[in-house]
């Protein structure tokens, strides 16, 4: 069943790309996403945004070019050539974060192609990304996150979805899971033991505790779920009895945080970030955050602390008995 979802998955992101390139690249191409999204252990949704930005490129060159594209057509393309693209990026609208993903996911897909003696192009390796700044999702605070809760709880619309939404939130803000993470659950690891085995980046597990309330909120909404409950159901269903999309959970954020007028900065993940930070304000240990989120390197959760220092201050300045 698996492995089908995953051959769905990556036909559906392949199958525009028929009328624009040959069909011994579309092969190529085919074999590249099964490559980041199986061996790779990359989530749906890095493939879902690789797959959007080779889309583009290759739809850039068969107009730049005038012809289906080739894998000869990759190997001569010049710097000139790759530069056109971005500047048709950026002239379309794209900031400078969109276009520096879409170089990552030209290169990354030339390197395989290198690394497979399929073709070789140095011109590639020689893009450089825009300059941008740092940008890091900034935590809600406490008050903040509570807020968020008793809106959810609040909201009007069906029980079970209503109740649904609460507990994906407490999972998300309780155990810091990427969107993507969550949503890839099924019902045969509900943390009924305290514990969750999480499938991260790379196919690597986790176990992550699970608080008791965040437990419970998951059983009383699966009591309420009219979808099945067979071990490998979702455990998120949307509203048509399909594993619940990420899309779905976004647009709710945006209407919660618009109604608690929240920052734009506010989004399902920044509650992972929330999740580090609150572990940090109350004393957790870097390395042991490092291991909960999932981090292959602990510079990586550094990041998140370093992104906080102005959180920490505000936090230090108001409890402190001396602030």
């Amino acid at each position: 069943m698996a492995k089908t979802l995953e051959k769905n998955l990556i036909n559906k992101y392949s199958l525009s790309l028929s009328k624009i390139v040959q069909s011994d690249l579309l092969k190529n191409i085919i074999d590249y996403y099964e490559w980041v999204y199986i061996e790779r252990g990359h989530s749906s949704n890095t493939l879902k945004s690789y797959s959007h930005d080779l889309n583009l490129f290759f739809l850039f060159l068969s107009e730049y070019i005038g012809k289906k594209i080739s894998k000869k057509d990759l190997e001569e393309l010049n710097l000139t050539s790759l530069r056109s693209f971005l500047a048709k990026r950026k002239t379309d609208g794209s900031n400078s974060s969109s276009i520096s993903r879409s170089i990552s996911s030209i290169k990354s897909f030339f390197k395989y192609l290198h690394k497979y003696k399929i073709l070789t192009n140095i011109h590639v390796q020689q893009l450089k990304s825009p300059k941008r700044k740092n940008s890091y999702p900034k935590p809600l605070s406490e008050n903040e996150t509570e807020s968020f809760s008793s809106q959810i709880k609040a909201e009007e619309g069906d029980p079970w979805i209503v109740k649904r939404n609460l507990a994906l939130f407490l999972l998300l803000y309780g155990c810091g899971l990427r969107i993507d993470e969550a949503l890839q659950l099924n019902q045969n690891i509900l943390p009924l033991d305290g514990n969750l085995r999480v499938m991260g980046k790379g196919r690597k597990e986790r176990l992550i505790p699970v608080l008791p309330i965040i437990s419970e909120q998951i059983s009383i909404y699966i009591d309420h779920c009219p979808h099945p409950k067979l071990p490998e159901s979702p455990l998120f269903y949307g509203k048509q009895g399909k594993r619940l999309n990420a899309g779905v959970v976004q647009r709710k954020f945006r209407e919660v945080r618009k109604k608690l007028e929240l920052p734009n900065s506010a989004s399902p993940h920044s509650l992972r970030h929330s999740f580090a930070t609150h572990l940090m304000v109350k004393g957790g240990n870097l390395r042991t955050i490092q291991e909960l989120l999932g981090h292959s390197s602990l510079s990586t959760t550094q990041l998140y602390a370093e992104a906080d220092n102005d959180y920490l201050f505000k936090i230090h300045s108001s409890k402190h008995p001396r602030a």
